[in-house]
């Protein structure tokens, strides 16, 4: 790897964790150490994106959906989320 690759990657986390520092501070997401949320979200990122570059336009079982990528990670950040208040009635 590069000392150019590396800065990039840093740099990108980087910014991962300054989201998710952002969010533990605003009791936005449960109760895990930070570094714990980065690494299921770059690994849910870069999973579906390695699965897309190798396997193309055979992708096991059926195309890919056109936003797989999206719904990946939506669905990576519901699960980290804390449940909303209930609303009072």
């Amino acid at each position: 790897m590069t000392s150019a690759s590396s800065a990039s990657i840093r740099s990108s986390v980087g910014l991962l964790r300054e989201a998710v520092d952002a969010a533990v501070a605003a009791g936005r997401v449960r109760d895990l150490p930070a570094d714990t949320i980065c690494q299921i979200l770059w690994s849910c990122v870069h999973g579906v994106t390695a699965l897309l570059v190798n396997y193309g336009p055979k992708f096991p079982h059926a195309p890919a959906v056109p936003d797989l990528v999206e719904q990946a990670c939506d669905n990576a950040l519901r699960g980290l989320l804390e449940p909303a208040p209930e609303e009072p009635r």
